[in-house]
């Protein structure tokens, strides 16, 4: 018995039908086979761009890698810092609704002698989660952080209002100790421990 006959009688589907049906089966596979090739061509590429670059940035940065916890509007965040021998540091970050954001910096202080040495990861976390202002739409936002036991804890405020002649001074307690913020409206910010300092003093 043929394979049509034996199929026919079990469903009753005409002998042309399942020529036609296995006519197109052949077909699609006969295209599927060169598309996924050309996407594993293009995966293959994409991988070896992404390794290469991965392999550079493991090279480049290297030194100490810090895992923090940082909360943002109630929500907590990983946040994956790299430290490296030159005082700089690259990091990481991932929200709640799955974007990354990457930042990266470092820097220099200098010793009793005048000689240029790194910032240590101790400055560097300092300057991660040291006060920032932002401006959007017309508002500016400060944004500063208070740091128990490892862990970041993010809080905004409004300062839009509180500029007169394109400068504001803030106050902010943590852990007890003030901390006295300079700001000039889109030109930046200085802090002290101790007092306000002049705006004349940066830009």
């Amino acid at each position: 018995m043929k394979k049509e006959d034996l199929y026919n009688g079990m469903t009753g589907i005409r002998a042309e039908y399942l020529e036609e049906t296995e006519a197109y089966q052949a077909a699609s596979k006969a295209r599927k086979p060169r598309r996924w090739k050309g996407w594993v061509s293009v995966a293959a590429c994409l991988c070896l761009l992404l390794g290469t670059s991965a392999a550079c940035y493991a090279a480049n940065v290297g030194g100490i890698q810090r895992q923090v916890q940082l909360w943002i509007d109630g929500d907590k965040t990983n946040v994956v810092i790299e430290f490296n021998e030159a005082g700089e540091y690259a990091l990481t970050r991932k929200d709640a609704a799955g974007n990354v954001y990457a930042e990266a910096g470092g820097g220099v202080k200098f010793d009793r002698d005048g000689k240029e040495i790194p910032v240590t990861e101790e400055d560097l976390l300092k300057e991660i989660f040291a006060p920032n202002v932002t401006y959007e739409d017309g508002r500016a936002v400060l944004t500063y952080y208070n740091e128990v036991s490892g862990e970041y804890y993010s809080h905004t405020l409004d300062i839009t209002d509180l500029f007169e002649d394109g400068v504001c001074y803030i106050t902010l307690m943590q852990e007890g100790e003030p901390l006295y913020i300079t700001v000039k409206y889109q030109k930046g910010l200085a802090t002290s421990p101790d007092r306000y300092l002049s705006p004349a003093g940066f830009n």
